[in-house]
């Protein structure tokens, strides 16, 4: 299934943000609150050993998050899941998980 549209980070996140200074930190407060949580998972899987990475469990998780929002906008454009699979590799390299 392709993406459909419905992660408004994705269909509306630049035209908002040039728009409406209240929308623009909307989504700021929420990709940040995303990108804590993906953060706070990468850690406990550094914790409990499933997953390492180089640098820091903020760090990655923001570059993380950029990869797959961008991969995202790539696969409306394309009508392909291809940048998602690409995504998916990237993603198990930075965190070192095996294929």
């Amino acid at each position: 299934m392709l993406c459909q549209g419905k992660c408004i980070a994705v269909t509306h996140g630049a035209k908002v943000a040039d728009l409406s200074e209240t929308m623009r930190l909307a989504l700021k407060r929420g990709t940040r609150g995303i990108i804590g949580r993906l953060a706070q998972a990468i850690e406990a899987g550094m914790a409990d050993g499933s997953l390492s990475i180089k640098g820091s469990a903020h760090d990655n998780a923001e570059s993380l998050y950029q990869l797959w929002l961008g991969a995202s906008v790539m696969v409306k454009i394309g009508r392909t899941t291809h940048p998602f699979e690409i995504a998916m590799k990237t993603t198990r390299q930075i965190l070192h998980l095996s294929a």
